[in-house]
């Protein structure tokens, strides 16, 4: 199944928020930073994952109008 523009964006998306939830602390860890660096990784994590939620969540209402405009 073809991926629509809006799912591949999603999906590098989502890719690059893993790659963030796995490097970041690595990075952390690697450098000897403070542990407040901690806080400032848990911060965006949860900003990514808010940000994730609501483009998926406006995504899929104007899907929904757009398919009961059309008779769909």
């Amino acid at each position: 199944m073809a991926h629509t523009p809006y799912q591949t964006r999603m999906t590098k998306f989502v890719a690059a928020g893993v790659l963030y939830a796995v490097a970041f602390p690595l990075g952390i860890k690697y450098f000897s930073a403070p542990a407040h660096y901690y806080l400032l990784y848990v911060s965006t994590l949860v900003v990514l994952f808010c940000l994730a939620a609501g483009l998926d969540a406006v995504y899929d209402s104007l899907r929904e109008k757009l398919d009961s405009q059309s008779g769909r």
